[in-house]
């Protein structure tokens, strides 16, 4: 569904979330209000994502919980609506997260150019165990009592997460900004190109190793995150298409406008890789600057803004150009004081690691507790008692 400012509202994907439904997660699409009859919404309707580049996120329900203003459901979304005589609605999206009902999903799931899908026939084939309907109220009311506390605990991990996140970036912004220097432009200390075109990447091992442009996010890239080019190294070496280490490769195209222009060094460890069209090299030439200190001073501060400002849009994507980037403004100090920077940024970003990852240690653990307690409560070993999450924890750790 198209964006078209002033259209029919639509939800977006972005509203399904832990089993339920955000109804301010919106959009104004390209259709008009009986184009949208059909696909209205109201409570106790029950929505399905259809497709995922992941396996363990299709298929993944949310609840609507309350009657909305008039809003529609999206093609990316399946509509499950509750014959209420036989089933409670909370009662299915509760027993849609448990493992038995996840195991079916995936299952049925069906895999196109890497997103997992699934329709209408595999859904209606997943067998769901319907108890009684007050027995399904029952089982409601223990598990809410239950999944609060968890709930609580998710909210305050994914706080600590994002409070991480902001010590980490306010620690490399405040070493660029002590460093100080002169203002240049990127072009004046940097050769700028666009990565190869490859028309289709392989994932069987031929020819040289291509990143995927989910390889680069800020300051991280992620070398696992390959395709294959069908190139050899001699030709791409002939075509100046060879990543070398220490040069910065920024996002040219993503459809979240956040993730344009990102940048991330290769590494002196990295392999013999190219990079594609959806990427820009940027490779620095002056010995007065040291590329981790040009990959810092383009992630944060002026220079982010302007990155960010030069991004445009078009058909739903958001993209940067070449030129764009050597216009970039970046202040670059004496090499001690790079070297400082990067030292600097270097041991928070060591630090904001290990803090990020007890948390996310502590985020899986809850995830597998929940998915315990669901396990315990549809197979009628759960009670009211204070012993139930200790049970399941037990069950996790077995």
């Amino acid at each position: 569904m198209k964006d078209q400012p002033g259209g029919f509202p639509v939800l977006r994907l972005t509203s399904l979330r832990n089993g339920t439904i955000d109804l301010q997660q919106r959009k104004e699409g390209a259709w008009s209000r009986a184009d949208a009859e059909r696909f209205l919404v109201r409570a106790g309707d029950f929505l399905v994502s259809r497709g995922n580049g992941s396996l363990d996120l299709v298929g993944r329900g949310g609840l609507v919980a309350v009657d909305p203003d008039e809003v529609a459901f999206p093609d990316t979304m399946i509509r499950v609506r509750p014959d209420t005589t036989r089933v409670e609605p909370r009662f299915l999206a509760l027993v849609w997260s448990s493992p038995s009902i996840r195991r079916q999903i995936e299952s049925s799931a069906r895999t196109t150019a890497g997103i997992y899908k699934v329709n209408q026939t595999g859904l209606g084939a997943i067998a769901v165990p319907l108890p009684p309907l007050q027995e399904q109220r029952r089982i409601v009311d223990l598990l809410e009592d239950h999944l609060s506390r968890l709930d609580a605990a998710e909210s305050y991990l994914d706080a600590a997460l994002r409070r991480v996140e902001m010590l980490r970036w306010g620690s490399v912004a405040e070493a660029v900004t002590r460093a100080g220097g002169r203002e240049v432009r990127l072009g004046d200390i940097a050769s700028v190109r666009n990565g190869i075109f490859v028309s289709r990447p392989g994932s069987e091992p031929n020819g040289v190793p291509i990143l995927r442009i989910g390889a680069v996010r800020s300051l991280s890239l992620d070398l696992s995150d390959l395709r294959y080019s069908e190139r050899t190294e001699q030709d791409l070496r002939e075509a100046d298409g060879i990543a070398q280490p220490g040069d910065l490769l920024f996002t040219r195209y993503n459809g979240n406008h956040r993730f344009v222009g990102a940048c991330a060094a290769v590494p002196d460890d990295a392999p013999v890789l190219t990079y594609p069209d959806k990427l820009i090299r940027v490779r620095v030439t002056d010995d007065a600057a040291l590329s981790e200190f040009v990959a810092l001073a383009c992630s944060v501060g002026a220079a982010r803004a302007e990155i960010q400002a030069s991004v445009r849009t078009t058909a739903g994507q958001a993209g940067i150009a070449g030129r764009d980037l050597k216009n970039v403004t970046v202040t670059v100090p004496d090499l001690e004081a790079q070297r400082a920077a990067i030292r600097a940024a270097s041991e928070s970003g060591l630090a904001a690691n290990r803090l990020s990852h007890e948390l996310e240690i502590a985020q899986r653990r809850t995830a597998a507790l929940r998915r315990s307690l669901l396990a315990a409560a549809f197979s009628g070993r759960l009670t009211r008692a204070e012993s139930d999450l200790s049970a399941a924890e037990e069950m996790v750790n077995t």
